[in-house]
């Protein structure tokens, strides 16, 4: 419900929406592990490109997602 702009809001995120988020990258080939997360220096341009579409994709379908719950705006 607000931007994250440091580790401490991190912290205080909503572990059950982490969860669903990290269990979204996996289906995507994408295995994040809790806690922090460090890029490998390995990865090619292609391997970045591989996980920045997995990113955007489990944020589209965690949104997706969170809409179809929310109440429907009254006309």
């Amino acid at each position: 419900d607000r931007e994250v702009r440091n580790y401490r809001d991190t912290a205080q995120a909503d572990r059950n929406r982490s969860a669903a988020y990290a269990k979204a990258l996996l289906s995507r080939g994408v295995l994040k592990p809790t806690g922090k997360t460090y890029p490998c220096l390995a990865l090619t341009d292609d391997d970045i490109a591989f996980v920045d579409a997995a990113f955007h994709s489990a944020a589209d379908a965690m949104a997706d997602a969170r809409l179809a719950v929310l109440p429907k705006p009254k006309p």
